[in-house]
């Protein structure tokens, strides 16, 4: 029956499911709870996807899915903008710099925070391999879409400032009918979720061995967590132990 069915894929991953947790949130719930026995997952983590899942279903849509934030300036001063539109280009206004990569990242490798990306590949092979099981039971559980779920950029600017600033996962700057839904989602999520690290600890990654100065070919090779494949647009995180089962096709 359907119940087995679900029955089987939620005790793989979440058992015993929370009686609480509506059911267009269980997908996620299953999910998170699976990511976060495989790594350090952070409440800051959590936060920075429901929030980016909520801009991108509910806020992109009412503001043409603007990124640039001369336009979004311009829109507000403009008279003829409704005031509904203007509710969610101000909540926009507040994170469209999120959306962008900082300069710094791009040229300083010691401000770039290899754990937080490794995290989010985890979590896209999870998500995958989860879709296909469900998919494969006959869709017994509610999965957001992928592209209203993750933006990466988005995730790992809005992890950063969370874990810098943890006093901000307490609220959000959606307009009113969403906040309210995403603070009861959010909060809900982080009641249900017993493998998160402690708010404001610093998340783990893999502790670098001394290497002999003149060994430089081995000392790169180990300091980079990616490898290539195919061609230079192709690659996979070898420390991601589900992304390698890609690889068997």
């Amino acid at each position: 029956t359907q119940e087995e069915r679900r029955d089987l894929l939620t005790s793989m991953l979440y058992s015993p499911v929370p009686e609480s947790v509506p059911d267009h949130l269980l997908g996620l719930l299953l999910v998170f709870n699976y990511w976060s026995t495989k790594e350090n997952v952070s409440p800051a983590q959590v936060y920075a996807l429901l929030l980016c899942r909520f801009i991108l279903k509910y806020v992109d849509p009412k503001t043409n899915f603007a990124r640039s934030e001369k336009k979004i300036k311009q829109e507000l001063e403009n008279p003829k903008t409704s005031s509904n539109k203007r509710d969610y280009l101000n909540a926009m206004s507040k994170y469209v710099a999120f959306f962008h990569t900082e300069e710094s990242l791009k040229s300083s490798s010691p401000k770039f925070d290899r754990s937080t990306v490794h995290g989010l590949s985890m979590l896209q092979s999870i998500f995958y391999f989860v879709s296909v099981s469900n998919r494969l039971l006959g869709n017994v559980i509610t999965l957001p879409r992928i592209e209203e779920l993750i933006n990466g950029t988005f995730y790992y600017n809005m992890t950063a400032y969370i874990e810098k600033k943890p006093e901000a996962i307490q609220s959000c700057h959606l307009p009113s009918a969403e906040k309210e839904n995403f603070l009861t989602e959010l909060n809900i999520l982080l009641e249900n979720l017993k493998h998160l690290t402690v708010p404001g600890a610093k998340r783990g990654g893999r502790k670098k061995k001394t290497k002999p100065k003149e060994d430089k070919a081995s000392e790169v090779a180990d300091d980079v967590d990616y490898a290539q494949s195919g061609s230079e647009s192709e690659f996979f995180d070898v420390q991601n132990k589900f992304s390698a089962l890609a690889l068997s096709g």
